[in-house]
């Protein structure tokens, strides 16, 4: 992107100076055909002058808009990646849950966890687990996996 700027950027600065040297060339020559023709060189000068800088402001108004969402997209990374790490829910997750939704304590499953040995220990029941964590298998748990454990 940075090449197309560099490119784009080079293309307006030579028009600029043909513009600026023309103009000079007008303002020194007497009326005819010859100022007639350097008038309309520098029309024509003009015309391209202002769609390559539309061009560049429309390329620049894109690489705005793509790196102001990889900006974006880094800070939610972020945060998952720091919620995942903590075990808490994501605050991107957060905010779209009611306070009822989010209530719960997280606990991470450990080596010869059961969905049911964890509801046993919590005083809750494996639907509930399955359903507040959306799990798809119930068989398909793992070691180190996080669930949110509703409270009652």
């Amino acid at each position: 992107m940075e090449s197309i700027f560099k490119a784009e950027g080079n293309k307006i600065e030579v028009l600029d100076s043909e513009l600026k040297k023309l103009d000079l060339l007008i303002e020194g020559t007497e009326d005819g055909v010859g100022k007639d023709k350097m008038i309309e060189e520098y029309n024509q000068k003009v015309e391209q002058y202002n769609t390559l800088l539309n061009s560049y402001e429309n390329v620049y108004s894109e690489y705005k808009k793509l790196f102001d969402e990889c900006q974006q997209d880094i800070i939610t990374y972020n945060s998952l990646l720091n919620s995942y790490n903590t075990g808490t829910i994501p605050a991107v997750i957060q905010n779209r849950l009611s306070e009822e939704e989010t209530s719960g304590k997280t606990y991470v499953i450990e080596v010869g966890d059961s969905l049911g040995k964890i509801a046993q220990k919590f005083g809750t029941t494996t639907e509930k687990i399955i359903a507040r964590n959306e799990i798809a298998n119930p068989n398909l748990i793992r070691p180190g996996q996080k669930l949110i454990i509703p409270t009652e």
